[in-house]
């Protein structure tokens, strides 16, 4: 499959991770709804991709439902032979936890343990010096790796990096410059990358961020409320713990750690600032409402994987600015 049909292919994908398709029907769903859009896939290149994409780890399947990791959405989204493409297809790279577990960033890549279509990216990409990673791109390619090994669905590097993609050349107003920002482990390696402190006053200006950060919750907690395990996507809410109006950082804005999947009803809850979770992902119920009216149960805990150093800061956050507190 050709570079250029391969990240049309996974546009088609994204389109359909809202939508009931098991393995079954995949294929009819899929070839529909790239008539859709006008893209033209055939089916041995169909399969080709979704086999590609379930061996590499970068297509998760729910029986009804699936994701598509976010780097590849990255991916889908950039340049061709730019930075952002090959930094995306890196961290796609190490979705597969034996290239995750054995890469060494000083040697050549392990092309033994890659499937042809990913060897053909890589080679079709500004990464490779020959058959290691270009001296030029290790910084940013080692933040990713350390990123990846932490557990999140998409590191920093590319948040950072997909962030300045879309803003760098567009002229905006942006309020908030000199709102704190939480305590990025690589806050100053970010500014690096994307300088503009605030968020833009218009929240429209900012909707392809606000897509991917839905994704990224979706993904990250397998389109069900973290409450009530709702998974009508219709019902789900991407809710963000500092809300976006006190960010000062367009990262922190579409920042995944910085949001949980919730239904419309505990959403609204939690903006009200009638729940919170402490640092252990206990929830914290307001004394103004009754929990059992909400399904509340005090004892309700967070998953460990849920959370991460940066997403307490942020719970801590809306702790201290929100939750409704007994005077």
């Amino acid at each position: 499959m050709e570079k250029t049909t391969f990240k049309k292919f996974l546009q088609v994908l994204d389109k359909m991770e809202m939508m009931e398709a098991d393995e079954n029907r995949f294929y009819e769903s899929f070839q529909r709804l790239a008539s859709d859009m006008n893209i033209q896939c055939t089916d041995k290149e169909c399969m080709e991709g979704f086999r590609f994409l379930l061996n590499s780890h970068n297509l998760i399947s729910y029986g009804n439902t699936f994701d598509l990791s976010q780097p590849f959405y990255v991916y889908a989204r950039s340049h061709s032979n730019s930075e952002l493409e090959a930094y995306s297809l890196f961290e796609a790279l190490l979705q597969d936890k034996r290239i995750l577990n054995t890469i060494d960033l000083h040697k050549d890549l392990p092309f033994h343990l890659l499937d042809p279509l990913m060897h053909y990216l890589l080679r079709n990409s500004i990464l490779l010096s020959h058959s290691k990673i270009d001296e030029k791109y290790l910084n940013i390619c080692q933040w990713i790796l350390e990123d990846v090994k932490k557990g999140y669905n998409c590191s920093y590097a590319l948040k950072t990096l997909y962030t300045h993609e879309l803003y760098h050349s567009v002229k905006l107003i942006f309020k908030n410059e000199d709102k704190p920002v939480i305590s990025f482990p690589r806050y100053h390696q970010m500014k690096k990358i994307y300088s503009q402190r605030g968020i833009p006053q218009d929240r429209e200006c900012s909707k392809e961020l606000q897509a991917f950060f839905k994704d990224c919750l979706f993904n990250e907690f397998r389109h069900r409320c973290v409450l009530c395990n709702i998974d009508l996507p219709h019902m789900l809410i991407a809710s963000h713990i500092k809300p976006f109006r006190d960010c000062g950082y367009l990262v922190e804005a579409m920042d995944s750690q910085n949001g949980l999947l919730l239904c419309r009803n505990h959403d609204y809850l939690f903006d009200q600032g009638y729940i919170a979770f402490n640092d252990k992902g206990q929830l914290l119920i307001s004394e103004e409402i009754d929990p059992a009216r909400y399904s509340l149960s005090k004892d309700f805990m967070l998953e460990d994987t849920y959370l991460s150093e940066t997403r307490k800061m942020y719970l801590h956050y809306h702790r201290t600015h929100y939750f409704k507190k007994k005077d």
